[in-house]
């Protein structure tokens, strides 16, 4: 089997870990239920009153404006904690001003000498988008910076942005003509001949679907194909759309003659979520696991607007007074867990929420290291045997032959695209889609230890050799100069930014260490062992988990900016093996030895600790994944 020295100096034998944020445990004690729920979070305006944009939060309101100008939240993203929404704000003279929001704070995007309306906002690493238009031109903006992505010469709207990678796209109307652009360049969905419009974009892999209206059909496109959704006897309109796994959902509403009946379809069939008795307007869809959230606006029978989600179909009002709902966005849901159980031989397994599923029978020693969760897929990576494998909802693919010792240490999914990290034998590899790169010579001993994609890049990190490395579309920089021992034990991208931790040896002992574009930064002195398991980018904060001796025994360790917080004082050892940061909150896994020698695998939360397993029962927390 492959070195680990970090894990050969706490005197435990576990497989190398693997970065893709999974709560991994061993034992039989599994967490009946994880105390995660989803927060729904809801974008909207009040029609009475103050006629303020708002955003509620699993139905609790918080205003954006003040009411002293009307304004309206068309929009709303959710990003490490960060809730952002777009919209506009009238400025008393006829005129609006284009915002996004971040936490309530307003940026504006347009001075006000014109009509402007920012209509959606997305956010990718550390830059934030929004779309809409400015006067009669379709707009982009980056940070606040605006691209017009048309001429003005009729009027335009860029009603929604996604973005994928590197890549940017709008879906909106220019005229008559529903369009789609992409880094500014426009395809036509539409030929101009009926009024058209595309409401809503979304990009999944290589496929750009957008959501719409041609003349009085509800449609969805598929790389410039259409579907229709409806027949045309009456006015329809698709105003959003999702994909989850190979599932396409859109929402909106078809005239019955009298009124309007909200409507989701997936996959081209209609389910009804009105019974067409009073007036609807719905705008948007999100889809979390197995859940369908909606979100509009039903009348109520005075002809009040009344701000409501739907959940699968059942509504919620969120709001007493006149109030539209116009974007939905769901934080959380099913918390995932890989590992194995230690009997006889370990066998890998998969928790959700605590109802266990075997990935094998316990006839060889096997792990799983890695879970990822993609629509209502669940990918999971290890090993059987000497095997390197990857689980898609349980089944097996092999990705070795077995000849050599091998495993499968990280898995990532993009899209359709399939990415495992690992090695085979002595060669660190990249696997995508069942097809392996090799990522080293093989000549020394390596191993990726884990991956991550982003946008159409591949990033792995590990080692070769003695030198710690990290590799970008499998080439290879290094990060450290092979004089010692190094080992880089996670890769994390945040927007250009490229960040790896692990450690490396200085002659006595091991030296924690974060990356930054290959730069160092010690999180250690040096005069005690200490490396780095995780890292994770949260907005500007750099968090690091691992490993930290004080002479005597090892202690869970997490720095935040370089700053060390100890989470366990075990006089028998401790270690952290992953982080991740969700709403401001820091979740930690690891492990941490009673007095009989027996680890119990830990979560922390905000340095808080809750067990996973109890002895005489091995346990070990490998990584976290929360959403």
């Amino acid at each position: 089997m492959k070195k680990n020295l970090f894990r050969t100096i706490l005197s435990v034998s576990v497989m190398a870990l693997v970065f893709l944020m999974t709560l991994a445990v061993c034992g039989g004690n599994s967490p009946s239920d994880l105390p995660l729920t989803p927060d729904v979070y809801v974008a909207g305006h009040e029609t009475s009153g103050d006629f303020g944009a708002k955003v509620w939060k699993n139905g609790m309101v918080t205003n954006l404006t003040d009411g002293t100008n009307a304004a309206w939240a068309n929009s709303i993203y959710v990003s490490d904690g960060d809730v952002y929404a777009a919209g506009r704000e009238n400025n008393g003279r006829s005129m609006s001003i284009a915002k996004v929001w971040k936490n309530g704070v307003a940026t504006n995007l347009t001075d006000g000498a014109s009509y402007a309306n920012a209509s959606s906002v997305y956010v990718s690493g550390n830059d934030v988008y929004a779309s809409g238009y400015d006067d009669t031109i379709a707009t982009i903006w980056k940070n606040g910076v605006a691209t017009s992505i048309t001429d003005g010469a009729s009027y335009a709207n860029a009603a929604s942005i996604y973005v994928s990678g590197s890549d940017v796209y709008a879906a909106g109307y220019d005229g008559k003509i529903a369009t789609v652009w992409k880094n500014g360049v426009a395809t036509d969905l539409t030929d101009g001949i009926n009024s058209a419009e595309a409401s809503s974009i979304y990009v999944s892999g290589d496929d750009v679907y957008a959501a719409g209206y041609d003349g009085k059909i509800a449609t969805i496109w598929k790389n410039g194909i259409a579907t229709s959704l409806t027949d045309g006897a009456g006015y329809a309109n698709a105003a959003s759309i999702y994909v989850s796994g190979s599932d396409v959902y859109a929402t909106g509403v078809e005239s019955n003659g009298n009124t309007h009946i909200a409507k989701v379809w997936k996959n081209n069939g209609a389910i009804n979520l009105t019974t067409g008795t009073s007036y609807v307007e719905v705008y948007s869809v999100y889809v979390s696991g197995e859940d369908v959230y909606v979100a509009g606006s039903e009348y109520s029978d005075s002809g009040m607007p009344v701000a409501t989600v739907w959940k699968n179909g059942l509504p919620t009002s969120l709001s007493a007074t006149p109030a539209d709902a116009y974007s939905v966005y769901v934080e959380g849901g099913d918390v995932y867990v890989a590992g194995n159980y230690r009997g006889s031989n370990s066998a890998a397994k998969i928790w959700k929420n605590g109802t266990v599923i075997n990935l094998t029978d316990g006839a060889n020693e096997a792990n799983a290291n890695s879970v990822y969760v993609s629509g209502n897929d669940v990918y999971a990576a290890g090993h059987d045997s000497k095997v390197a494998k990857v689980w898609k909802n349980g089944v097996a693919t092999r990705l070795t032959d077995g000849t050599k010792y091998a495993n499968a240490a990280s898995v990532y999914v993009s899209g359709s695209d399939v990415y495992a990290a690992g090695y085979d034998g002595n060669t660190a590899k990249v696997w995508r889609n069942g097809v392996a790169t090799n990522l080293t010579s093989g000549t020394v001993d390596a191993e990726a230890v884990s991956i991550y994609v982003s946008g159409g890049d591949v990033y792995a990190s590990g080692y070769d050799g003695n030198t710690a490395k990290v590799w970008k579309n499998g080439t290879a920089t290094s990060l450290t100069d092979g004089t010692s021992y190094a080992q880089a034990n996670s890769v994390y991208v945040s927007g250009s930014d490229v960040y790896a931790a692990g450690a490396e040896y200085n002659g006595s002992v091991y030296v924690a260490k974060v990356w930054k574009n290959g730069v160092p930064t010690n999180l250690t002195n040096g005069t005690d062992d200490a490396w780095v398991n995780s890292v994770y980018v949260s907005g500007d904060d750099v968090y690091a988990a691992g490993v930290e001796s004080d002479g005597i025994t090892y202690i869970a360790t997490v720095w935040k900016n370089g700053e060390a917080t100890s989470l366990a004082d075990s006089p028998h050892g401790a270690e952290a093996n992953s982080v991740y940061v969700l709403d401001g909150d820091v979740y930690v896994t690891g492990y941490e030895f009673g007095d009989n020698g027996t680890p119990v695998a830990k979560v922390w939360k905000n340095s808080a600790a809750t067990n996973l397993t109890y002895s005489p029962n091995h346990g070990k927390g490998f990584s976290i994944f929360v959403k």
